[in-house]
């Protein structure tokens, strides 16, 4: 991975993984682009300098092994520890998240090891590069959709626990109850008028008096909620337990939703269209449009 790869070696874990053994997050406010969970950088305690690839290799290894514990280690060092969520690609179509599953998947400890891939002149390898990469080396591709869609195949992660009609602005609605694998609850409220493409809003829930303060959102989804009344969709509230809103890989849950309310095509309604929301086709939904509303 050092010579050939290039970037930095990091190690996806669970976060039951990264409390055993005492991993305390890397800053206390992540405000990096993908907000990847990084932990304190470790080493074995019995290493010298720790950079070697045996030693890194050690490390590794504990950090996979169940019977380590927190004083196996010493910090800081040479290995990043990424801290995956729980619920996996379902929750978060990242590459931690995704390697975590592959280990589950294979029957191995929940440990992996990943690293970005450059290119000789210092730029990051794209995929015409990987397929180079992969084939000099005789390594398969994997597509973080190929592990979501596995997973979203193979296993259900949301039920519908209470469901009732309703009232809306005047208007019925459907009202729909829905308990996740983390005992979470969210709440559709489905507008009627069916279309083979349906309209839908995500909304991650926060305080009232949050979103009271934040003129933005609470212009979006009042002007949302006049859109859907008028040419009907969904409106899916997430207990997401986020510090964004703004989270375009934190659409597991809510996809899960539609697939139980039969919609795959979906127009998205969202703040920002530039917004690339690149995890909502990795959970198996077409977003035939993405509607502007501010």
């Amino acid at each position: 991975m050092a010579k050939e790869a290039r970037g930095l070696i990091c190690t996806p874990i669970t976060k039951e993984t990264a409390t055993k053994l005492d991993l305390m997050p890397m800053v206390a406010n992540n405000v990096s682009n993908h907000e990847t969970a990084f932990t304190v950088s470790i080493d074995s305690a019995n290493a010298t300098t720790g950079i070697s690839a045996a030693e890194r290799d050690d490390c590794i290894s504990k950090l996979a092994n169940p019977l380590s514990v927190a004083d196996d280690f010493v910090r800081p060092g040479h290995i990043f520890p990424l801290i995956a969520k729980d619920g996996g690609v379902l929750v978060r179509t990242g590459h931690t998240e995704g390697s975590v599953d592959l280990c589950k998947l294979a029957g191995l400890a929940p440990a992996g090891v990943i690293c970005e891939i450059i290119k000789d002149d210092g730029k990051m390898a794209r995929m015409d590069d990987l397929k180079r990469f992969s084939k000099k080396h005789d390594m398969p591709i994997v597509y973080i959709s190929d592990i979501v869609e596995y997973r979203l195949a193979n296993e259900k992660l949301v039920k519908r626990i209470a469901e009732e009609e309703s009232e809306l602005r005047g208007i019925k609605v459907e009202k729909i109850i829905y308990e996740d694998h983390l005992k979470r609850t969210h709440t559709v409220i489905q507008f009627y008028k069916a279309h083979e493409t349906a309209n839908v809003k995500f909304h991650n829930i926060g305080t009232d008096i949050d979103l009271v303060l934040d003129d933005k959102r609470f212009n979006a989804l009042n002007n949302s909620i006049d859109y859907l009344k008028q040419n009907g969709g969904v409106l899916i509230f997430l207990d997401t337990k986020v510090i964004s809103h703004e989270q375009a890989k934190e659409f597991g849950v809510g996809a899960q939703i539609l697939k139980d309310l039969g919609i795959k095509n979906i127009n998205l309604l969202t703040t920002n269209k530039e917004t690339a929301f690149i995890g909502l086709a990795g959970f198996g939904l077409d977003v035939v449009e993405k509607v502007e509303i501010v």
